[in-house]
């Protein structure tokens, strides 16, 4: 894994959310992706997760055995 997911560890946090538009994003899009987040939010607990939101879906990021034991 990357240094970076290790800095910032979803674990340490009340939850993440990255969220990926195509480069020449419209209105709909933004919208189709806040109510994918809103959905996602309203069916699962985020504390401590990462959650990329991209395509119309939830990718839910989870973290190897070893990542979780390095500080």
């Amino acid at each position: 894994m990357s240094r970076r997911r290790l800095k910032y560890n979803p674990s340490d946090y009340a939850g993440i959310v990255v969220i990926r538009l195509p480069s020449r994003s419209k209105f709909a899009d933004w919208r189709e992706t806040i109510e994918i987040l809103i959905a996602g939010l309203k069916a699962a607990d985020i504390t401590g997760k990462l959650w990329i939101i991209q395509q119309g879906k939830v990718q839910e990021y989870q973290p190897l055995a070893s990542e979780e034991k390095d500080p």
